[in-house]
């Protein structure tokens, strides 16, 4: 019984450790969402940075999605910086829709023009991919609940 106690706590513990870091990620992959609808790759690559600390400190396995964040933050390119986040959103989502853990509903977008997705914490569209060029291209291609 005291085994089984402490398997349960174990596995509990580590269930809230991965959905807050979870949230942890969405929220700075936000951030980085919002620097390339904003069309600046100086911020862009800043708050990639963040995201790849974190994903190194908390996300072994994770290694194709860490190295399209190191590209993000290697350069100030909006070009490379666009090309690279496109990549990362199928594996951000793959992660948000299988782990869980973020506290809020999260909006899968597409680009019809790009054929690339981005995730977004709102239904309405701000392309990351054109940034002001054309800010509202784009749909709700699905969405997860928490």
């Amino acid at each position: 019984m005291k085994t089984l106690i402490s398997f349960l706590a174990a596995t509990f513990i580590s269930f809230a450790a991965t959905a807050q870091s979870t949230e942890v990620l969405f929220q700075r992959y936000i951030q980085v969402k919002d620097a390339l609808v904003n069309s600046d790759g100086k911020t862009a690559s800043a708050q990639a940075a963040a995201l790849q600390q974190e994903l190194a400190n908390s996300w072994s396995g994770q290694e194709s999605l860490l190295q399209l964040v190191k590209t993000i933050a290697a350069t100030t390119d909006l070009a490379t910086q666009r090309k690279a986040f496109a990549d990362a959103s199928v594996k951000m989502w793959e992660l948000v829709k299988n782990k869980g853990g973020v506290k809020q509903t999260v909006y899968y977008q597409y680009c019809p023009m790009k054929k690339a997705y981005w995730l977004s914490q709102e239904a309405a569209i701000r392309n990351p991919h054109y940034g002001t060029q054309m800010l509202t291209c784009g749909k709700v291609s699905d969405k997860k609940n928490p």
